[in-house]
């Protein structure tokens, strides 16, 4: 999970950032549309992957607060829980390989539709970076 977190971090310092830095000293987007939609896409594909990745985190974390205080003998301390309800402080393979699996299915069901027609990457108002317009989100949930 946090090589995961590493690594989709790392994705937007390394790719992100030289990109962002070479239009924000141009003042304009001067790389064409072809680069624009490539970068909206990995750039919110990372992100909500991080984000995701971090709530999945905080979520088990929080679980093994909650259902497992009674295992403890000290106010900190991390014992495996020994099969009889709550969780333990290890996340199994397989279970780390559905999360990761599930998190970057909802990273690319929420980045990919404007890449099939629905809502369009573009440039925000100054011109400098790219974002989705999420119009499909609104015809989705309004419509």
């Amino acid at each position: 999970m946090l090589l995961n977190l590493a690594c989709s971090d790392g994705m937007i310092a390394g790719f992100g950032t030289p990109i962002s830095a070479a239009a924000a000293f141009q003042y304009h987007w001067p790389f064409g549309d072809e680069l624009c939609v490539a970068y909206a896409m990995i750039m919110s594909t990372a992100g909500i992957g991080s984000i995701t990745t971090l709530t999945a985190l905080a979520l088990w974390r929080c679980q093994l607060v909650v259902y497992c205080p009674a295992k403890r003998s000290g106010a900190f301390a991390n014992h495996h829980s020994s099969g009889s309800g709550g969780g333990s402080a290890k996340l199994g393979r397989v279970q780390a390989a559905i999360l990761l699996t599930l998190i970057w299915i909802y990273s690319l069901a929420v980045t990919c539709p404007p890449l099939f027609g629905w809502g369009r990457y573009d440039r925000e108002a100054a011109h400098i970076r790219i974002v989705s317009t999420l119009e499909y989100l609104f015809l989705f949930i309004y419509n």
